[in-house]
């Protein structure tokens, strides 16, 4: 693996790892604001679902992430 991959690599693992704990922290504050949503149903639908986009969003973007960087990694493959 060359350094510029090396780099690429663990440029993604933290890419990674800031989406995962991103994900952590909309649970944990959908969690501690659901005891207040829980009294209106309108609050709480709203609460979960902007808890389920935010994650789905992050998901997302982590995927479009990891496509680009096999796309270019097959490029410069192929320019070798």
């Amino acid at each position: 693996m060359s350094l510029r991959n090396s780099k690429l690599h663990a440029a993604s693992r933290l890419k990674g790892w800031g989406y995962l704990s991103s994900v952590i922290s909309v649970l944990m504050l959908g969690i501690v604001s659901l005891k207040t949503a829980w009294e209106d149903p309108l609050l709480a639908t709203c609460l979960a679902t902007g808890v389920v986009t935010a994650i789905v969003g992050m998901l997302l973007r982590w995927r479009s992430h990891r496509i680009h960087e096999q796309a270019e990694a097959a490029f410069t493959s192929r320019q070798v």
